[in-house]
């Protein structure tokens, strides 16, 4: 074969083997299964859970709308997983479901101590609010997320439990508790080019 036959043949082969990436705008509440670690769609799974078992419970201890503290999520993987990202999916939806309230968390309570401070010395005292005059939480919610993985051959198992419990503050009883469990199986091809 000549020389130049050969430049064009490879030049035609590589670039075939090159590709543009392409971006698009997709649903995203339709889950996607890209690789077996916990993702969005886990997130969603594991907050709806949650929710959907405490709004169907009803009240708490027959407590109309009861004011609720939100504890950090427990991340007891060995994966990077924003738990703060679950904590507010459960937060937001059961405030939408109008059945709970929340205090603020130490974010929360910074800005309105900031506010509180700058409205004693730049407002009306008329208009300035005051400290010390916010409402107490009743129970408090705290969970966890952990992980189990298992590998045989080419099949990988990745387990992912998240329990969330809710506890009266005051007596130290846990009055709620849901597990919601996950399971990711990916299986590697034997043969691969």
């Amino acid at each position: 074969m000549n020389r130049p036959f050969l430049c064009v043949l490879l030049a035609s082969a590589l670039s075939g083997c090159s590709s543009t990436p392409s971006t698009s705008y997709e649903d995203p509440n339709r889950p996607i299964l890209i690789e077996n670690k916990f993702s969005i769609n886990d997130l969603d799974k594991v907050a709806t859970a949650a929710v959907n078992d405490l709004i169907a419970k009803g009240d708490l201890e027959g407590k109309d709308r009861p004011m609720v503290f939100l504890a950090a999520i427990q991340n007891d993987t060995s994966e990077h997983i924003d738990t703060q990202a679950i904590a507010d999916a459960i937060q937001v939806a059961l405030l939408e479901s109008g059945k709970f309230r929340f205090t603020a968390g130490a974010q929360g309570q910074q800005y309105a101590k900031e506010q509180v401070e700058f409205q004693a010395q730049n407002a009306l005292p008329e208009t300035a609010v005051k400290a010390g005059r916010q409402i107490g939480a009743k129970y408090v919610m705290y969970g966890r997320l952990t992980a189990f993985t298992q590998r045989e051959g080419g099949t990988r198992s990745n387990d992912y439990q998240f329990i969330l419990r809710t506890m009266n503050i005051e007596s130290g009883e846990v009055l709620r508790a849901k597990i919601e469990r996950i399971r990711k199986v990916t299986t590697n091809a034997s043969v691969g080019w």
